[in-house]
Protein backbone atom coordinates (compact mmCIF):
# COMPACT_ATOMS: atom_id res chain seq x y z
CA UNK A 1 0.00 0.00 0.00
CA UNK A 2 1.62 3.60 -0.67
CA UNK A 3 2.42 6.12 1.12
CA UNK A 4 -0.52 7.87 -0.08
CA UNK A 5 -3.04 5.46 0.36
CA UNK A 6 -2.23 4.93 3.80
CA UNK A 7 -2.40 8.72 4.83
CA UNK A 8 -5.70 8.76 3.04
CA UNK A 9 -6.84 5.89 5.20
CA UNK A 10 -5.54 7.07 8.14
CA UNK A 11 -7.97 10.01 7.83
CA UNK A 12 -10.78 8.39 6.72
CA UNK A 13 -11.11 5.13 9.13
CA UNK A 14 -14.58 4.59 9.82
CA UNK A 15 -16.54 5.99 12.74
CA UNK A 16 -13.82 7.84 14.19
CA UNK A 17 -14.02 11.49 14.74
CA UNK A 18 -10.28 12.31 14.04
CA UNK A 19 -11.05 14.70 11.24
CA UNK A 20 -8.61 16.32 8.77
CA UNK A 21 -6.96 19.43 9.76
CA UNK A 22 -4.18 20.75 6.76
CA UNK A 23 -2.77 17.90 5.92
CA UNK A 24 -3.30 15.62 9.11
CA UNK A 25 -5.81 14.05 11.43
CA UNK A 26 -7.55 16.67 13.75
CA UNK A 27 -6.70 15.88 17.40
CA UNK A 28 -8.93 18.32 18.93
CA UNK A 29 -6.91 20.48 22.40
CA UNK A 30 -3.82 19.24 20.44
CA UNK A 31 -4.36 21.81 17.59
CA UNK A 32 -3.61 24.71 16.76
CA UNK A 33 -0.67 27.51 18.86
CA UNK A 34 -2.65 27.67 21.36
CA UNK A 35 -3.11 23.77 21.86
CA UNK A 36 -1.99 21.58 24.50
CA UNK A 37 1.48 19.86 23.52
CA UNK A 38 0.23 16.33 22.29
CA UNK A 39 4.06 14.84 23.60
CA UNK A 40 3.81 16.42 26.96
CA UNK A 41 0.66 14.43 27.19
CA UNK A 42 2.12 11.02 27.23
CA UNK A 43 4.78 9.17 29.50
CA UNK A 44 6.81 6.67 27.27
CA UNK A 45 4.39 4.00 26.09
CA UNK A 46 5.36 0.40 27.27
CA UNK A 47 5.19 -3.32 25.51
CA UNK A 48 4.60 -6.07 27.21
CA UNK A 49 5.58 -9.45 26.09
CA UNK A 50 6.24 -12.62 27.08
CA UNK A 51 9.26 -12.75 28.47
CA UNK A 52 9.84 -8.65 28.77
CA UNK A 53 9.09 -5.13 27.62
CA UNK A 54 9.94 -2.39 25.92
CA UNK A 55 9.55 1.06 26.19
CA UNK A 56 8.81 3.83 23.29
CA UNK A 57 8.82 7.44 23.15
CA UNK A 58 6.13 8.89 21.87
CA UNK A 59 7.81 11.37 19.44
CA UNK A 60 10.54 9.36 18.92
CA UNK A 61 8.57 6.41 18.12
CA UNK A 62 5.20 6.52 17.52
CA UNK A 63 3.57 9.81 16.03
CA UNK A 64 5.67 12.03 14.36
CA UNK A 65 6.16 13.24 10.42
CA UNK A 66 8.25 10.47 9.45
CA UNK A 67 5.70 7.79 11.06
CA UNK A 68 2.65 9.47 9.51
CA UNK A 69 4.00 10.41 6.36
CA UNK A 70 6.42 7.74 5.77
CA UNK A 71 5.11 4.82 7.78
CA UNK A 72 8.54 4.00 8.85
CA UNK A 73 11.24 5.47 11.98
CA UNK A 74 14.62 6.78 11.93
CA UNK A 75 17.30 4.52 12.85
CA UNK A 76 17.16 3.73 16.71
CA UNK A 77 13.53 4.52 17.08
CA UNK A 78 11.94 1.62 15.92
CA UNK A 79 9.10 -0.39 17.44
CA UNK A 80 10.58 -3.97 17.85
CA UNK A 81 8.26 -6.67 16.83
CA UNK A 82 7.05 -8.85 19.41
CA UNK A 83 3.67 -11.24 20.87
CA UNK A 84 2.77 -7.81 22.91
CA UNK A 85 -0.11 -8.60 25.33
CA UNK A 86 -0.66 -5.66 26.48
CA UNK A 87 0.30 -1.86 25.24
CA UNK A 88 0.48 0.35 28.37
CA UNK A 89 -0.41 4.24 27.50
CA UNK A 90 0.64 6.83 30.77
CA UNK A 91 -1.43 9.76 31.10
CA UNK A 92 1.00 12.95 32.06
CA UNK A 93 -2.21 15.32 31.63
CA UNK A 94 -5.80 15.33 32.85
CA UNK A 95 -8.07 14.63 29.10
CA UNK A 96 -11.48 14.28 27.64
CA UNK A 97 -10.60 11.49 24.82
CA UNK A 98 -13.11 10.86 22.17
CA UNK A 99 -11.01 8.28 19.94
CA UNK A 100 -7.74 6.91 19.81
CA UNK A 101 -5.89 5.14 16.72
CA UNK A 102 -2.82 2.83 16.48
CA UNK A 103 -1.62 1.00 13.14
CA UNK A 104 -0.29 -2.46 13.39
CA UNK A 105 2.21 -4.68 11.17
CA UNK A 106 2.61 -8.64 11.32
CA UNK A 107 3.97 -10.81 9.63
CA UNK A 108 0.58 -13.29 8.70
CA UNK A 109 -2.88 -13.06 8.29
CA UNK A 110 -4.72 -13.30 11.39
CA UNK A 111 -7.99 -11.69 13.52
CA UNK A 112 -7.12 -10.32 16.35
CA UNK A 113 -9.28 -9.38 19.78
CA UNK A 114 -9.06 -6.18 21.88
CA UNK A 115 -9.85 -5.07 25.15
CA UNK A 116 -8.75 -1.84 27.10
CA UNK A 117 -8.32 -1.46 30.58
CA UNK A 118 -8.30 2.76 32.69
CA UNK A 119 -6.38 2.41 35.71
CA UNK A 120 -6.45 5.48 37.85
CA UNK A 121 -2.74 5.15 39.04
CA UNK A 122 -0.08 2.51 38.75
CA UNK A 123 -0.95 0.56 42.36
CA UNK A 124 -4.40 -1.02 40.92
CA UNK A 125 -3.01 -2.15 37.81
CA UNK A 126 -2.21 -6.21 36.98
CA UNK A 127 0.67 -7.30 38.36
CA UNK A 128 0.53 -10.81 38.04
CA UNK A 129 0.01 -11.49 34.36
CA UNK A 130 -0.93 -14.45 32.64
CA UNK A 131 1.32 -14.39 29.23
CA UNK A 132 1.19 -17.35 26.74
CA UNK A 133 4.05 -19.63 28.81
CA UNK A 134 2.33 -18.78 32.30
CA UNK A 135 1.18 -21.84 33.86
CA UNK A 136 -2.68 -22.47 34.62
CA UNK A 137 -1.16 -24.23 38.17
CA UNK A 138 1.61 -24.88 40.27
CA UNK A 139 1.86 -28.28 40.04
CA UNK A 140 0.42 -30.85 37.48
CA UNK A 141 -1.44 -32.31 40.51
CA UNK A 142 -2.85 -29.45 41.62
CA UNK A 143 -6.44 -28.75 42.33
CA UNK A 144 -6.70 -24.94 42.29
CA UNK A 145 -5.72 -22.83 39.08
CA UNK A 146 -3.82 -19.86 39.82
CA UNK A 147 -5.11 -16.67 40.00
CA UNK A 148 -3.35 -14.02 38.18
CA UNK A 149 -4.26 -10.20 38.01
CA UNK A 150 -5.60 -9.26 34.30
CA UNK A 151 -8.95 -7.89 34.50
CA UNK A 152 -11.82 -9.38 33.02
CA UNK A 153 -12.86 -8.93 29.70
CA UNK A 154 -16.05 -7.92 31.28
CA UNK A 155 -14.28 -4.79 32.77
CA UNK A 156 -13.22 -3.64 28.73
CA UNK A 157 -13.93 0.02 28.66
CA UNK A 158 -13.55 -0.24 25.06
CA UNK A 159 -13.56 -3.77 23.22
CA UNK A 160 -13.07 -4.23 19.37
CA UNK A 161 -11.24 -6.86 16.58
CA UNK A 162 -9.15 -6.17 13.67
CA UNK A 163 -8.07 -8.44 10.68
CA UNK A 164 -4.40 -7.80 10.26
CA UNK A 165 -3.12 -8.54 6.62
CA UNK A 166 0.35 -9.81 5.99
CA UNK A 167 3.05 -6.86 5.63
CA UNK A 168 0.60 -4.32 5.90
CA UNK A 169 -0.31 -1.58 8.46
CA UNK A 170 -3.87 -2.13 9.65
CA UNK A 171 -5.63 0.35 12.06
CA UNK A 172 -7.12 -0.66 15.49
CA UNK A 173 -9.63 2.65 15.94
CA UNK A 174 -11.03 2.58 19.86
CA UNK A 175 -13.83 5.34 20.75
CA UNK A 176 -17.44 5.48 22.93
CA UNK A 177 -15.04 4.45 26.15
CA UNK A 178 -17.71 2.73 28.28
CA UNK A 179 -15.40 4.70 31.73
CA UNK A 180 -17.13 3.53 35.33
CA UNK A 181 -18.40 7.20 36.42
CA UNK A 182 -19.21 8.49 33.58
CA UNK A 183 -22.21 8.47 31.36
CA UNK A 184 -20.40 9.47 28.42
CA UNK A 185 -18.62 8.43 25.64
CA UNK A 186 -15.70 10.18 26.41
CA UNK A 187 -12.42 8.90 27.82
CA UNK A 188 -11.55 10.84 31.16
CA UNK A 189 -7.47 10.67 32.16
CA UNK A 190 -5.87 11.83 35.92
CA UNK A 191 -2.16 12.88 35.71
CA UNK A 192 -0.36 9.28 36.13
CA UNK A 193 -3.12 7.53 35.40
CA UNK A 194 -2.59 4.29 33.05
CA UNK A 195 -4.36 2.70 29.79
CA UNK A 196 -4.07 -1.00 29.51
CA UNK A 197 -4.49 -2.16 25.45
CA UNK A 198 -4.91 -5.61 25.52
CA UNK A 199 -4.25 -8.30 22.52
CA UNK A 200 -6.88 -11.29 23.67
CA UNK A 201 -4.65 -13.44 20.93
CA UNK A 202 -1.40 -13.36 23.03
CA UNK A 203 -2.88 -13.69 26.55
CA UNK A 204 -2.53 -17.31 28.68
CA UNK A 205 -6.42 -17.62 28.54
CA UNK A 206 -6.69 -18.03 25.27
CA UNK A 207 -3.38 -20.01 23.80
CA UNK A 208 -5.60 -22.74 23.10
CA UNK A 209 -8.41 -20.76 21.43
CA UNK A 210 -6.96 -17.97 19.70
CA UNK A 211 -4.01 -17.43 17.41
CA UNK A 212 -0.80 -15.72 18.90
CA UNK A 213 0.77 -12.30 16.80
CA UNK A 214 3.84 -11.27 16.55
CA UNK A 215 3.68 -7.63 15.42
CA UNK A 216 4.67 -3.90 15.60
CA UNK A 217 2.83 -1.01 16.06
CA UNK A 218 3.00 2.97 15.07
CA UNK A 219 1.34 6.12 14.54
CA UNK A 220 -0.91 6.66 18.31
CA UNK A 221 -3.19 9.06 17.34
CA UNK A 222 -5.32 10.35 20.31
CA UNK A 223 -7.74 13.13 19.73
CA UNK A 224 -8.84 14.79 23.34
CA UNK A 225 -11.64 17.83 23.32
Amino acid sequence: MGVKNRLLRMLTILAMPLFISGCGPNLGVFEGEDGENYYEAFGDVEGLYDGGSHSYDVEDSLSNEKTINEFSWDDGDEVEEEAYLYIIIPFEKELKIQAIVLFFKTDINVSVEISTFYFPDDSTTPQKIKYLSSPDKEHEDDEEEIVYDDPSKDTSIASGSITLYKDEWNSLSLGNFQQEGHLDDYLYTAVDSLLYIRIENNSGFNRDTMTSVTFTFINLLVRAV
